[in-house]
């Protein structure tokens, strides 16, 4: 939310839908990947 207000100050307009819509599309990705991970992590150790 922060960052909305922070690109409009630089007159860099970007709408709610279009920033949760990226914000939707890279966070499922990154959590399969540290879901991925912690898993491996814990067959590799136990």
């Amino acid at each position: 939310m922060i960052w909305l207000h922070v690109l409009s100050r630089k007159d860099v307009a970007i709408s709610w839908i279009y920033y949760c819509k990226v914000g939707f599309l890279l966070t499922l990705p990154t959590l399969l990947i540290t879901l991925l991970g912690l898993y491996g992590w814990l067959t590799i150790i136990s």
